[in-house]
């Protein structure tokens, strides 16, 4: 007993209430468990294949409500500065005004010689920029997609995410970046509270430089792709969902089920009756859709991510596009598969 004011209180141990608190965990546990289940079978009726066949707008519509996509019309201005010319392309660094006042930050790079390319967003993964990826300093796990690309004669876009802080367990370690900033999850946090999210942000800010992109000459804005890896995955997928403009998208290292797998700023109100991405990759129908997920991934379980193909595939045939989905289950880690012909068949398909 201690005392307080004269009067005797009762004290215990710290963890005397361990059973009751170990009951609630396990509540809510189960209680996830129950309307999960109930979120299966919501998600397939409000989302059957056929229902997306034929109302494929529809439930793009309302796609771009869950993640909170903003608005905006023209065609953005943007600031090009000249960094280098190699022996690949020329190099430009480009804040785009994707909004009033607001400024998204990308690389452009041009191949050598070229005058009129199809285009390729190349989306860095968590920890990434546009000089990472595009193996302007220091090592990484992007297999010199871009390379590839602008070896194909492609121009390419690569974008910066919210997620140069952000660590990926097998990426090179790496000296700090000199901008930081508050957590994505902060981010995303304030945004729901707007009815966005940071998802819906970044997808709209990568949307309007496809806008601005395409007003230039040097693009054929009829032959344009996308590609990516980790969050890079996530996004070229998310991205492809709301915009009919990419024909073609190479995820990888991200597919699986969000409901045991999703970092803080992937998830959103009412997702689990609605869109996870089986659901998302079947917006992207009937366009190619390349999935690469490693066996030996160490950021996602592969598991969950061949039932969730699997239902995706049903989307697809239902567009009667059941060969443009290609879900690849490989034995490597967090990257693309570049032994398995993916590449030449996203930039075959981006050419065509």
């Amino acid at each position: 007993m201690n005392i307080y004011n004269g009067k005797k209180f009762y004290t215990c141990e710290i963890n005397e209430g361990d059973e009751y608190r170990r009951r609630y965990l396990e509540s809510i546990d189960s209680y996830m468990e129950k309307e999960l289940t109930k979120a299966k079978a919501s998600r397939n009726e409000f989302f059957s294949p056929e229902k997306l066949a034929q109302n494929r707008e529809e439930y793009r519509k309302k796609y771009m409500e869950m993640i909170g996509e903003p608005k905006a019309d023209g065609i953005p201005r943007a600031e090009r500065e000249f960094v280098a010319r190699d022996d690949f392309s020329s190099i430009e660094r480009v804040s785009i005004e994707v909004a009033d006042g607001f400024f998204f930050y990308g690389i452009l790079m041009i191949p050598n010689g070229v005058t009129r390319a199809p285009l390729v967003i190349a989306q860095h993964g968590g920890g990434g920029t546009p000089e990472k990826c595009g193996d302007m300093w220091g090592e990484n796990n992007y297999s010199y997609f871009i390379k590839r690309a602008l070896e194909q004669g492609l121009i390419v876009f690569a974008p910066q995410l919210l997620t140069w802080l952000f660590t990926v367990p097998d990426e090179p370690a790496e000296p700090p970046k000199g901008v930081p900033y508050k957590s994505r999850r902060t981010y995303d946090t304030q945004l729901k509270r707007f009815g966005m999210s940071l998802t819906g942000l970044e997808v709209f800010c990568i949307r309007r430089s496809i806008d601005w992109l395409s007003s230039l000459d040097c693009v054929d804005e009829d032959k344009i792709g996308m590609m990516g890896l980790s969050y890079g995955g996530y996004y070229t997928m998310h991205t492809m969902a709301a915009d009919k403009r990419i024909k073609a998208g190479y995820a990888a290292g991200f597919f699986n089920d969000r409901s045991y797998e999703c970092f803080d700023d992937w998830g959103y109100q009412n997702a689990a009756y609605m869109f996870q991405d089986a659901e998302v990759a079947g917006l992207c129908a009937p366009r190619l859709l390349l999935v690469d997920v490693g066996k030996v991934d160490p950021v996602f379980g592969y598991a969950t991510s061949i039932p969730e193909a699997e239902r995706a595939k049903e989307y697809y045939r239902a567009a009667g596009a059941e060969d443009k989905f290609s879900f690849n289950l490989w034995e490597g880690g967090h990257r693309f598969d570049v032994d398995g012909g993916r590449f030449e068949k996203f930039f075959a398909e981006i050419l065509k």
